[in-house]
């Protein structure tokens, strides 16, 4: 097993597939994205027969090329105005046996707060002051004008994001000035199923090697990973109003929202942080409504999944004050700054402040605002 992990890890590995992806500079997201998924499928191929396990990754090459032919036609579609061709045929793609399963197979669990460690954050930016939890929650319905377009959204519909980190909440928001900062924690009261695209390819053969995963979600994991590819790139026009990188994730959300009755959320890493070996740090979470009645301020199923912490205001200039810049310098060596804070997150003011936010009281959220 050993040999074979060693023949993955350089087989599969290539600078294509590290995270997050990008564009190439002369071409757009659909071309890029049909390069690597073509390169994907090229690696599976080469890689040696007479392995056990390699050989039941060959097996699945048909359903990876099936499933990278249907996403490349259905962005194609959605580019040339078939709305309504593009939703019936990723739910036609999604309600594939294969797919389906790997779907419902790769959900896990947000345990209640007294079983997990997961830490969740969401922050919002306002230049005067927040006091109330339900100012920190979902964007009321009676507000779905402000829903903005990001990667996993549907136009119009107020979802809940949150954060595995201060840090990765911080950077969603594009870096502002943390002076007008307010940040809640929260914790699910409830075990939530949430689909897990957090992950690349180093990651996952380090948690197969680990055997942290099994071997058959290792392999349902590399058939997914197309998929994963597909809603994973860095978004190429920032400034412009319609982004093509979002047009799978979004498709997702909605199946999710309005076809599954098994998964209440995703879970899919930061196209932001450029660090993944603290990655458990950069990973975003999205809870679609499950109770759709504008006769709700919030939605009810959401409000008893979670309780938060009123809103904390955050006055910070600097990233890492002195005492952190000491703790960095103590013989370590970091690629870069976001490298050296992940490795001495919990030493830095992220996870200073993590701590004060978390030792706050926690409740739920009141319709009366």
């Amino acid at each position: 097993m050993d040999e074979e992990i060693k023949i993955l890890r350089k087989g599969l590995s290539t600078q294509a597939f590290e995270y997050p992806l990008k564009s190439h500079e002369n071409k757009n997201y659909h071309r890029t994205l049909e390069l690597k998924l073509s390169l994907y499928t090229e690696k599976i191929d080469n890689l040696p027969n007479n392995f056990p396990l390699i050989n039941k990754i060959k097996e699945q090459l048909d359903n990876i090329k099936l499933l990278n032919k249907n996403l490349l036609d259905i962005i194609n579609k959605y580019l040339w105005g078939s709305q309504k061709g593009t939703t019936e045929s990723f739910q036609e793609l999604i309600e594939n046996s294969f797919l389906k399963n790997i779907l419902l197979n790769l959900s896990e669990n947000i345990e209640k707060e007294n079983k997990t460690k997961q830490k969740l954050f969401r922050l919002r930016q306002s230049e005067t002051d927040l006091i109330e939890r339900n100012q920190m929650f979902h964007i009321p319905f009676s507000c779905r004008h402000l829903v903005a377009n990001q990667r996993y959204s549907i136009a119009g519909l107020p979802c809940l994001y949150l954060g595995s980190s201060i840090y990765v909440s911080w950077l969603e928001l594009n870096r502002p000035n943390l002076s007008n900062i307010f940040i809640s924690g929260y914790k699910s009261t409830n075990s939530l199923s949430v689909l897990n695209l957090a992950y690349d390819l180093n990651l996952i053969i380090d948690e197969f090697e680990k055997s942290i995963i099994s071997e058959n979600q290792f392999i349902e994991k590399l058939v997914l990973w197309p998929l994963v590819m597909a809603c994973s790139f860095q978004i190429k026009y920032p400034n412009a109003p319609f982004h093509e990188e979002y047009i799978i994730p979004g498709l997702l959300l909605e199946w999710i929202t309005f076809e599954s009755k098994n998964i209440q959320g995703l879970k899919y890493l930061s196209t932001k942080i450029t660090s993944l070996n603290k990655y458990s740090y950069g990973i975003n979470f999205v809870f679609p409504p499950q109770d759709k009645n504008d006769k709700y301020k919030f939605c009810p199923v959401l409000e008893k999944n979670f309780t938060l912490t009123k809103p904390l205001s955050w006055d910070l200039l600097t990233i890492l004050p002195p005492a952190d810049v000491v703790a960095l310098g103590s013989g370590i060596k970091a690629e870069n700054l976001e490298d050296a804070l992940l490795d001495n997150y919990d030493a830095s003011r992220f996870g200073f402040v993590e701590q004060q936010v978390y030792s706050m009281k926690f409740d739920y959220i009141k319709q009366s605002g």
